[in-house]
């Protein structure tokens, strides 16, 4: 019953790291799905442009 306070803490520690590592994936995807969005919106006026010029 001792060692139950240090498994806990490695638990918490092992939950929080994986949050951790989640959150940064969770923000690396949405600033490339921004990034995705502003190409296809700069491909998209391009292409207006074009058909405007012609």
């Amino acid at each position: 019953m001792t060692h139950l306070p240090e498994e806990l803490a490695r638990a918490h520690r092992s939950v929080l790291l994986h949050d951790a590592r989640q959150e940064r994936r969770r923000r690396a995807l949405s600033r490339r799905r921004r990034s995705d969005r502003q190409a296809a919106e700069l491909a998209r006026r391009a292409r207006e442009a074009v058909v405007r010029d012609l």
